[in-house]
């Protein structure tokens, strides 16, 4: 399958934790020294099209990073929560997270040691 094509042309081949992910809109392909993000439902990626060199000149790269990156610059641990809502929900819910974790809320948690860092695809909970 990996020559068929059958990744390229499957209607869902990316899945994200919990749905199938979308195509993005279009890329222009040919537009090299441009960059922006694509969104794939509700996953995001930085996307640059660059121009080859020596054999490859007829060729550009295409090159998709996550979009959104979190390092923990601190001298201490800390963990991240995905929390969604007005600002008021979101400070109540941190008040409530302070003293009790739901199992969901575990599962999302994500704890990143001093210098560590992690990828944030998507802000949706």
């Amino acid at each position: 399958e990996q020559r068929s094509g059958g990744l390229v042309l499957a209607k869902h081949s990316v899945k994200d934790e919990n749905n199938s992910v979308d195509w993005s809109e279009k890329i222009e392909m040919d537009a090299a020294g441009t960059s922006g993000e694509v969104h794939c439902s509700a996953v995001v990626f930085s996307v640059s099209v660059e121009s080859m060199a020596g054999i490859f000149f007829r060729s550009n790269l295409i090159r998709f990073t996550p979009r959104f990156v979190v390092r923990n610059a601190l001298h201490m641990p800390l963990s991240l929560v995905a929390i969604s809502g007005t600002i008021s929900e979101a400070i109540h819910k941190t008040r409530q997270l302070r003293h009790f974790l739901t199992n969901q809320d575990t599962k999302a948690k994500v704890d990143l040691a001093p210098g560590e860092s992690t990828v944030i695809y998507s802000f949706n909970h």
